[in-house]
């Protein structure tokens, strides 16, 4: 893992500049943001966002300079990467006024976040994150950062954040938030779950006394948003447990977030949906299974977010807490 003091990044004059490019240090990009090197530019754009002009907003955004913040490159492909950084930069997009702050509020306490800023729109955030990853995994780990980040403040990241080669435009925020005690994230979800799993035959088990535990369980906000999801897929006639491997994780993630009392009211809820390829006793069965075998402190689990996730895959759309 590099030190921060060392990590380089690769910076284009502009959107367009792919032969002009040259190589600055993680230090000066994050100096300029604060220093308003380019605030006249990212004025301009907020500008012209502001009086609803989006063709002028974009044609004036593609004239920021622009860096790779996961590496050093090149040029503009993902085969043109000289150094991996383990960082990934992510975006939060189009939030209200009121949303923006909170976001930006309650982010800046969050464990993981090393730098956090305002995007040159005004109107979103741009989070930057060590990452203990690998070139070859840097899409599973955006992936885990995806749920987490759902799970956590019901964010929805810009899944440009895969990849490796994107550009990150320059922007202004003088109250640019920085943190290099930051923690490094490493997690990956185990997506063994989903496969190798069609020829097990589950078989009826006896619950045992923590699967009614709960401890940290049964989440108002889980519940709220349980509720809004059932609502949701009975109303546009929808499933979210149609296919082997949703069912699983949807069994899978409701072990994880509520006690069986609770949780197998929900999932019955959700694969009744199914209509007749709905079967009641084997889905019990599989619940019963799933918290009888869940492993509550490791880092591989299937989370409510997965729940989210796969409705939100579906249409459901869900605005930021209010924290």
């Amino acid at each position: 893992m590099k030190k921060l003091s060392t990590i380089k990044v690769t910076k284009f004059n502009s959107l367009k500049a792919t032969k002009e490019y040259s190589n600055i240090t993680m230090f000066e990009e994050l100096n300029h943001i604060k220093n308003g090197t380019y605030k006249s530019k990212v004025t301009d754009c907020r500008e012209a966002l502001k009086q609803g002009d989006k063709e002028l907003y974009t044609k004036l955004k593609s004239t920021l300079p622009a860096v790779t913040f996961c590496g050093e490159f090149n040029g503009r492909k993902t085969s043109e990467i000289v150094e991996y950084n383990n960082l990934m930069i992510l975006d939060i997009d189009d939030l209200t006024q009121e949303e923006f702050f909170n976001i930006k509020k309650v982010l800046s306490n969050d464990k993981y976040i090393l730098s956090l800023w305002d995007s040159p729109s005004g109107k979103g955030l741009k989070c930057l994150i060590r990452i203990n990853s690998s070139i070859d995994k840097h899409k599973l780990i955006f992936n885990s950062l995806e749920l987490y980040f759902l799970e956590n403040y019901q964010i929805i990241l810009d899944k440009s954040g895969k990849d490796i080669s994107r550009l990150c435009f320059s922007s202004w925020d003088e109250n640019i938030y920085y943190n290099p005690s930051s923690e490094i994230y490493s997690n990956i979800i185990d997506s063994k779950i989903e496969k190798n799993k069609k020829t097990t035959v589950l078989k009826p088990v006896t619950l045992t006394k923590s699967a009614y535990a709960t401890e940290g369980l049964n989440k108002k906000s889980d519940r709220f948003i349980m509720k809004k999801i059932i609502e949701y897929l009975i109303k546009k006639n929808l499933s979210i447990t149609s296919n082997y491997n949703s069912w699983v994780n949807v069994a899978l993630g409701i072990s994880y977030s509520f006690s069986y009392d609770v949780g197998e009211k929900y999932f019955l809820s959700l694969c009744r949906l199914d209509l007749q390829k709905h079967n009641e006793e084997k889905s019990i069965i599989l619940l019963q299974n799933c918290y009888n075998n869940r492993k509550i402190n490791s880092n591989e689990i299937i989370t409510f977010a997965t729940i989210i996730f796969l409705a939100k895959e579906n249409g459901f759309v869900l605005k930021p807490i209010k924290k």
